[in-house]
């Protein structure tokens, strides 16, 4: 989900890339082997010096792996992402527009900067369909063209470097999610072409993307979006109170995005809880720990053979200065020991599980 906020850049990338490769049995699960092995390429190249982006109407030309543009000199990594402006051509997001009318709400319309996928491996027209080829070696070949449809938000004091590396980091998301779709929507052999589809939330600046199938219908997608509602109202929830959400709380966030959790309290005699190593040798996921009126999240854990020379990676959420980077780690993140745990304080837990086949 992305914030429509008042001041943000909008870029929607679109284009359709070419996804071919070679099929060497023909069963569902040889089809979805052969298919993510092309997307892994098409991954690799995105991810390239050959990945172009221009813009639709406009004379800019980028390369966001390496952040080069066709204004080298004005548009450097440092240079804030807003001078984007004096090279591109923009519009008035209409949906944006129509919310700014409401008396209620104080939105200045957003910039949307529309970008065009270029490089051999793409073309700006869609596609929709799968071509199969046989030869007599008995491998199939296959080509599909993916129609990318990706929005990024950018602060505009945001640089131009990071911008570029939303950019990909953006397409590749996407690309993820058209693989995921294809390995699950795949049955026998028929193969879908996966889309974007985009929609706000009612009454809300939040803009949101799912990956299905081509042609799904209104009605299959309607129950995504009151999931996406709900889970949009429950972040609100917990983010407007002035209290540390709670571990049920955490634990019904992350039930909306199908992760369960293990929640309980306990007591600690002053050595670290042997269960806490379980749960990161097992599970792997940091957990959330409450002890009014702090909380902090377990990043990791630093076994010895003796229990004292236990350490936990601990992050201090009550945390409120800068977010440099260097500053959160010296500030922020440390690794605790015995001292860390109050003997007379009852602890809350929420530890995430891992999802199956994760």
């Amino acid at each position: 989900m992305l914030p429509l906020s008042n001041e943000n850049l909008l870029f929607r990338i679109k284009g359709g890339i070419w996804l071919e490769g070679t099929i060497n049995k023909t069963d569902e699960e040889g089809i979805k082997a052969g298919f993510r092995e092309a997307m892994k390429e098409v991954m690799s190249k995105v991810n390239s010096q050959i990945f172009t982006l221009c813009n639709r109407g406009g004379p800019l030309y980028m390369w966001p792996r390496t952040h080069a543009s066709t204004h080298p000199s004005e548009l450097q990594d440092e240079t804030l992402c807003k001078t984007i402006l004096k090279y591109v051509t923009f519009e008035v997001s209409e949906s944006v527009r129509k919310l700014s009318k409401k008396k209620s709400m104080k939105i200045v319309p957003l910039k949307v900067i529309n970008l065009q996928i270029l490089f051999e491996l793409s073309r700006t027209d869609v596609v929709e369909k799968v071509m199969i080829q046989h030869n007599k070696m008995s491998r199939t070949h296959f080509k599909l063209n993916l129609p990318l449809d990706v929005v990024v938000f950018a602060n505009p004091e945001d640089t131009w470097s990071s911008l570029q590396d939303q950019f990909l980091e953006a397409v590749i998301a996407q690309l993820t999610a058209m693989d995921n779709c294809i390995q699950r929507y795949t049955k026998g052999k028929t193969v879908p072409i996966p889309h974007a589809y985009h929609f706000e939330l009612p009454e809300r600046t939040i803009l949101t993307t799912v990956i299905y199938p081509a042609g799904i219908s209104d009605k299959t997608l309607e129950p995504e979006r009151k999931a996406m509602t709900k889970v949009e109202d429950e972040f609100v929830n917990i983010a407007g109170t002035k209290e540390w959400p709670t571990g049920e709380q955490f634990a019904s966030l992350l039930k909306s995005y199908q992760i369960s959790a293990v929640n309980y309290d306990f007591r600690t005699s002053g050595e670290q809880p042997m269960h806490i190593s379980a749960h990161f040798e097992e599970q792997g996921s940091p957990v959330m720990i409450f002890s009014e009126p702090k909380a902090y999240i377990l990043l990791g854990i630093a076994v010895n053979d003796d229990p004292n020379a236990t350490k936990l990676l601990v992050l201090d959420t009550m945390y409120t200065g800068n977010d440099e980077v260097a500053n959160v780690i010296e500030k922020v993140v440390s690794w605790k020991g015995g001292e860390f745990w109050d003997e007379m304080e009852v602890y809350g837990l929420c530890q995430p599980q891992r999802p199956e086949g994760v």
